[in-house]
This record gives C-alpha cells, sequence and structure tokens, in this order.
C-alpha cells in the first residue's frame, strides 16, 4: 500500500490522478449503488450462507474450498 501512496519512496512516479470522492459516488448511487458490485441478489447470499451455516464448517480456507464448494453444491 505504501508504494502506491509514495512511489517515489520506490524509485517510482506517482501518476495517480485526484477524485472526487463524493462525486463518484453520486455517480455510482444515479446507476445503481452498491448492487453494482455484487455478482448475486440478495436472497441468494442469504440462502448461501444458511447453506453454509448447515455443514458445521470450522474454517475456510485455500486447502478445503473444494470441498466446502462440492458440500454447498447440492444443497444450493
Amino acid at each position: 500500500m505504501s508504494l502506491m501512496r509514495f512511489p517515489e519512496q520506490y524509485g517510482g512516479t506517482n501518476c495517480l490522478q485526484p477524485v472526487d470522492c463524493d462525486l463518484i459516488k453520486g455517480l455510482m448511487e444515479e446507476i445503481g449503488g452498491a448492487n453494482l458490485i455484487h455478482f448475486v441478489d440478495h436472497e441468494y447470499v442469504l440462502h448461501a450462507w444458511a447453506v453454509f451455516d448447515s455443514l458445521d464448517i470450522q474454517e475456510l480456507t485455500f486447502e478445503n474450498i473444494w470441498h466446502v464448494f462440492t458440500a454447498m453444491l447440492p444443497l444450493m
């Protein structure tokens, strides 16, 4: 993160453009708000969490993700 904030400390050049964050928030709300970054609707998220919770998985890791997916798939 500090590379992006202080690129000159790493031999780089700051090429970031200043942005009016309030303007960006307003534009995002006009065209759909937070739903723009969701891949599924709220009901699907609730169902997926319920299925996940029903499996009593102690920890989600890169090592067990495929097993979790295959356990959840028939319940979805």
